[in-house]
């Protein structure tokens, strides 16, 4: 493999007829460890050379390396299929414009790193300041050992079952729930289903469940809680999808449809559920929004775009970007962990063709 070849301190040492601990002192501005025709001839070796000093080694002079770690999927990576929408270029936005605001160098790391299965040393190598994690459950003892060995560790969209050590920065979702609920229940709906995402662990979920999403459940859990204190609650109205994709809608719906007073409504995790909800509704011979109203959450490309234009909750993703990135800019500066912590507001509602007054079929 050919490598740039970058010239080292032991390269100038050689080239100026000098020690290492010469070039070492003169590069760092030290002005009076040798004679000035010296010093001239390791500043002539060192632009000759192109050398420059590390960056990420560790600081010349004691100066901070300002540089922290990204590890979490790409954009151009493909895995914003998990999600239907563009998260993670939206989620990068937010932390590369935070992070050149701040003056601060990211690192990407490489995918079998980013893995729950990846080895800790490359993250703990000493390249970075700290790190900006997005993971899922899962992957908690990483993370702790992460977080024990004193990283600065900001986990994304997190908020459950932390380990311990760990800053988060995560979305809102009581918000985005009652924007949702809300919504509909303003158009006299009282049946309203909530088709969740992955919820392994979560109040009916199925027993194949390889993983959770900490969004997933907050989703699910505010719904259950708005849903109650409405005197509406009804768990025969909660379905889970697998992962983020559209499993088990079909079977979701024939349920709902065969009980004695079917939803009118349904409140689902992400638009692609909810797309998929209207293409099984269509095979049934149900009509959105005249059958069923259908609100989603991420405003997609594929809300706006659908055959029926959908009502969605805008998340608030980029500034989760921008926050989680001042997190841990005030991680690093000595904040307290419990100050290290934040729900990100700011979600909106998008009203579209996907959703209308509750109109009883006589």
């Amino acid at each position: 493999m050919r490598r740039f070849p970058k010239p080292t301190l032991k390269d100038v040492a050689r080239k100026a007829g000098v020690s290492v601990t010469a070039v070492s002192l003169v590069v760092s501005g030290r002005q009076d460890i040798c004679s000035a025709a010296t010093a001239e001839r390791i500043r002539a070796a060192v632009a000759e050379l192109n050398y420059t000093p590390n960056s990420l080694a560790g600081g010349v002079q004691g100066r901070l390396r300002s540089t922290v770690g990204i590890c979490m999927a790409h954009p151009l990576s493909g895995d914003d299929v998990l999600y239907g929408i563009p998260f993670f270029a939206r989620l990068w936005r937010g932390i590369l414009a935070e992070a050149d605001a701040s003056g601060y160098c990211t690192l990407s790391y490489p995918a079998n790193v980013r893995t729950s299965q990846g080895s800790t040393d490359l993250l703990l190598d000493g390249r970075v300041d700290g790190i900006l994690f997005h993971t899922m459950s899962y992957d908690n003892a990483r993370t702790a050992r992460i977080a024990a060995a004193g990283m600065p560790l900001v986990l994304l969209n997190r908020s459950l079952e932390l380990p311990e050590g760990c800053a988060t920065v995560f979305s809102d979702d009581a918000e985005v729930t009652d924007l949702a609920l809300t919504h509909l229940w303003g158009l006299g709906h009282r049946r309203i289903a909530h088709l969740a995402g992955p919820v392994e662990g979560g109040p009916g979920a199925h027993p194949d469940r390889e993983w959770a999403d900490d969004a997933a459940l907050r989703r699910l859990n505010a719904y259950h809680s708005w849903m109650e204190v409405r005197g509406v609650a009804a768990p025969e109205l909660v379905g889970h999808a697998r992962a983020w994709i559209a499993t088990h809608v079909s079977a979701i719906l024939d349920h709902w449809m065969a009980l004695p007073e079917p939803p009118t409504a349904v409140y689902c995790a992400n638009d692609i559920l909810v797309l998929a909800v209207i293409a099984e509704a269509g095979k049934r011979g149900l009509q959105v929004p005249r059958d069923l109203s259908v609100v989603g959450v991420d405003n997609s490309d594929a809300a706006r775009d659908g055959p029926i234009p959908l009502t969605t909750i805008e998340v608030p993703i980029e500034r989760m970007g921008r926050e989680g990135m001042q997190t841990l800019l005030r991680l690093l500066q000595g904040a307290p962990l419990e100050a290290c912590r934040t729900a990100v507001s700011g979600a909106t509602i998008v009203v579209q063709s996907s959703t209308a007054h509750y109109a009883p079929h006589g």
